[in-house]
């Protein structure tokens, strides 16, 4: 079955930590995304966490395609490996 959801959430909160960024919980949107990520340059990534068989409702996908209309860095994140990926993407992009 894997790390539960609050588990990768958590490792989600102590890398960001690590590369000096900021993690916020998104709450009291239907749909929103799980953390707002913003790094010292600006950049700012939505990310949703889910379990390795974690799927997403109907809302959080049309909270996506939103997110991605507008060009936003939004993701969904598997598992502590989809964290240590989207951690790299945030590295190289903050460099």
């Amino acid at each position: 079955m894997g790390v539960p959801e609050a588990s990768v959430e958590s490792y989600l909160n102590k890398e960001v930590s690590k590369i000096g960024g900021l993690s916020f919980k998104w709450t009291g949107t239907r749909g929103a995304l799980d953390r707002i990520i913003i790094m010292p340059s600006g950049k700012v990534w939505f990310i949703e966490v889910k379990s390795l068989n974690g799927r997403l409702s109907s809302h959080q996908r049309r909270f996506l395609e939103k997110l991605w209309k507008y060009n936003c860095n939004a993701h969904v994140i598997y598992g502590k490996v989809g964290v240590d990926e989207i951690i790299e993407e945030i590295k190289n992009a903050t460099k």
